[in-house]
Parts: C-alpha cells; sequence; structure tokens
C-alpha cells in the first residue's frame, strides 16, 4: 500500500513538472506583446529574412545558447508565413511580410534546432540553427 502511494505521488510529481515545462518553454503568441517585449533575461538573437531564398551552401546563422537560457529571437521577413522551431516547439510564430515577430523560449533540451519560415505561398525555408549546449 504504501509504495503505491509513492509511486502514485511521483506520477503526479512528474506530470506537474512536465506540465510546467511546457508553459516554460512555449513561445509568447500575443502579437501585441510578441515583437516589443524584451526577454526577461538570457541571449537575444535578431534574424533577418530577404524575398529570395539563399544561394544553397550557403551557411545558415547558428544561435548558440546554453541549456537554461531564456532565449529571445526577433525574426524580420520579407515574406509572410509562419516561423517554428523544428523538433523543439511545435507551435508555429506568424510573421506579416516587412514586420518583426518575436519567438521566445526556455532552452531546455541540448541540441540543434533549425528555425523555419513556413511561406503563405506554401513555401519552406530553413532560415538559422538554434544550437542549444549541455
Amino acid at each position: 500500500m504504501k509504495s503505491s502511494l509513492v509511486y502514485t505521488f511521483g506520477g503526479f510529481a512528474i506530470v506537474a513538472l512536465m506540465a510546467l515545462g511546457y508553459l516554460a518553454a512555449r513561445p509568447s503568441t500575443d502579437p501585441a506583446t510578441s515583437a516589443a517585449a524584451p526577454a526577461r533575461t538570457g541571449t537575444q538573437f535578431e534574424v533577418r529574412i530577404g524575398a529570395a531564398a539563399e544561394a544553397e551552401g550557403t551557411p545558415l546563422p547558428v544561435l548558440p545558447v546554453t541549456r537554461g537560457d531564456i532565449v529571445s529571437i526577433a525574426v524580420s521577413s520579407a515574406q509572410a508565413g509562419q516561423l517554428m522551431i523544428h523538433g523543439y516547439m511545435q507551435e508555429m510564430v506568424p510573421v506579416a511580410a516587412g514586420q518583426t515577430a518575436t519567438l521566445r523560449l526556455a532552452a531546455l533540451h541540448a541540441g540543434r534546432y533549425p528555425l523555419h519560415l513556413h511561406g503563405d505561398d506554401q513555401s519552406h525555408r530553413e532560415v538559422a540553427i538554434l544550437e542549444i549546449r549541455p
């Protein structure tokens, strides 16, 4: 009986920690605050996306951070679309042509994650790499 209570409590604690991690890692999608408010602490980057795709073989900018950092990536784009960090965040952040949108996240998982622009014209472009170091 006592061990089943320990397992039940442990399971609830794990679920609660996962929920808190999700809430901390998801980006702001409120257009009124996404582009204006700076990150609370941590690392800030700026990425500019031109109208034409980069030439094949052109290296993407790498945005290096350390696990635990609060990251803010301001992306200005000549093309309208949706921004996302593939393999890291599932929510897409809209960006209008000629405007800036900001992705905010807690760098919780070490690895290299491509930042994508899914254009309103059905195009798909990798524009930077988020590198989260342990």
